[in-house]
């Protein structure tokens, strides 16, 4: 599966990837859609400024129809309103949380016993590895 690790309790399944331009978020997008099967899927998104906001969102915008936006501690962490409003270019309205520490129970609220998440960094989502 590539540089995905995902996490060892089925369910709800996690995935965790650090895809940070297009072109590596065209191929999670690729991934998850080869190796998994999923009904619905949550999106917790946090990056860095410097990284490809526009073409990350591009790419993941398609597959997930909720998404978490949440920021780390570190200095260069891009503001959590400027990826809700990339997000919204798409149709979707992103839900904003200060970090990690309230984003995953947020995620993992959202999809339930047997949905998908991936933190993306992180997806959850409902159905099961192909």
């Amino acid at each position: 599966m590539g540089r995905q690790a995902a996490g060892s309790h089925p369910r709800p399944l996690v995935v965790a990837d650090g895809a940070h331009n297009g072109d590596s978020a065209h191929k999670l997008r690729q991934a998850l859609e080869q190796y998994f099967k999923f009904e619905k899927a949550v999106l917790i998104i946090g990056m860095s400024s410097d990284k490809d906001l526009a073409g990350i969102v591009a790419e993941l915008a398609p597959v997930f129809r909720q998404v978490i936006v949440t920021k780390s501690l570190h200095p260069r962490a891009m503001d959590t309103k400027s990826i809700a409003e990339e997000f919204m270019k798409h149709g979707i309205s992103a839900q904003q949380t200060y970090d990690i520490s309230s984003a995953m129970p947020l995620g993992l609220s959202l999809v339930g016993e047997k949905r998908f998440a991936l933190y993306y960094r992180v997806i959850i989502c409902r159905g099961r590895r192909n």
